[in-house]
């Protein structure tokens, strides 16, 4: 999936197609900070907020919602105390919960 840059300190939601600063406002005021809470928001609820929208670009963001990828990411440190320099091993679990298939990636820092 091909995602917009943009910088850390702005809204996930920008990568939504027709999304602008005004209507992530109205987002924000309903509790909605990211695509995962736009997928989960009641229908009701979505379609005021996204006053303006057609059913056809409706349909265009709900397909690039549900292209949209879902993971989860766990980490654990060796709980040694480290000092500046010092290699420090790093164990991250990443998991995409919506496969069947369970398996995990490791990487080791």
């Amino acid at each position: 999936m091909l995602v917009q840059a943009m910088w850390v300190t702005q809204s996930p939601l920008y990568q939504l197609p027709y999304m602008d600063g005004d209507r992530i406002a109205d987002l924000k005021k309903v509790k909605v900070e990211d695509i995962i809470d736009f997928m989960n928001m009641d229908e009701d609820v979505r379609t005021k907020v996204m006053h303006g929208i057609t059913e056809t670009q409706m349909a265009y963001i709900a397909d690039v919602c549900n292209r949209y990828p879902t993971i989860e990411i766990d980490f654990s440190l060796d709980e040694k105390q480290y000092k500046d320099g010092e290699t420090a091993e790093l164990t991250v679990n990443i998991r995409r919960p919506d496969e069947e298939d369970e398996t995990e990636l490791k990487r080791f820092a």
